[in-house]
């Protein structure tokens, strides 16, 4: 037990000695003996009790202290360690009761979600300066992009993909992004900017709404990664309706 609060090296020399005193059977074991030798003992336990401090968390909280499937089990696979040390934090906040920093660590774990939802699309960054770059000219990473432009670009796909012929597989693709990039509005503009520019001070429920909240973004997110990145041009369509003309063509020849 004592090492469990780090007690002073001084307490475990005196227990470990005791305790080897008592196992050798050599030494005085009455009554007197041992009250006088375990005296010291117990005023140095209560001694490192008073310096040190204790925290109670309520069992509905302390369960998440340290929960490794905050997000789910696919969460830890998919995303690196970097995500999973926020998602931890996410956790350890809410069970101490630290509101605020729970919100603000979900947050870091959205951003997250917004990089695998940006790269699962197909986006591109903005050249700065330039209105349409070239394949080769350098766009800076992902990581280093405001929200609001990663969500801008994400949307501008979606708009494109819109122009293409509909299909019942597309229709379901874009309607996930839509979800996806809308919940991405939702956090920046009620969350992230309230939290970076200390709009709020969160409370339990807040916290929690924030938590329910991204669980559901981040289910979305590795649901959409099983699947194809949106597609914004008519190669496919195209490819398609050559085929199936060619076919039409053997069937003609071979009917004829």
């Amino acid at each position: 037990m004592c090492r469990n609060f780090e007690a002073d090296p001084s307490l475990l020399s005196q227990m470990d000695l005791l305790k080897k005193d008592l196992e050798s059977g050599l030494h005085d074991r009455r009554e007197g003996v041992l009250a006088a030798r375990l005296g010291p003992i117990l005023d140095c336990i209560d001694d490192n009790l008073t310096s040190r401090s204790f925290m109670f968390t309520p069992s509905d909280q302390g369960k998440y202290y340290d929960y490794p499937l905050m997000f789910g089990a696919h969460f830890l696979t998919e995303f690196p360690k970097s995500a999973i040390v926020e998602m931890s934090e996410v956790g350890r906040c809410y069970a101490c009761g630290r509101w605020t920093a729970c919100a603000f660590h979900c947050m870091r774990v959205a951003e997250y979600g917004l990089r695998r939802l940006f790269k699962i699309a197909g986006a591109k960054l903005p050249v700065q300066g330039v209105r349409t770059p070239s394949p080769k000219q350098v766009r800076y990473p992902i990581e280093y992009a405001t929200w609001n432009i990663a969500i801008n670009q994400i949307k501008r796909k979606i708009d494109m993909a819109r122009k293409l012929p509909t299909g019942r597989k597309r229709e379901e693709r874009l309607r996930l992004f839509s979800d996806l990039a809308d919940h991405c509005e939702y956090m920046k503009d009620i969350w992230r900017n309230e939290l970076s520019h200390t709009r709020r001070i969160y409370n339990k429920e807040d916290a929690l709404s924030v938590v329910v909240r991204l669980q559901g973004f981040m289910r979305l997110v590795m649901s959409s990664s099983a699947r194809p990145a949106l597609r914004t041009t008519g190669t496919d369509h195209h490819r398609g309706e050559i085929t199936r003309r060619r076919a039409a063509s053997s069937t003609s020849r071979a009917t004829g």
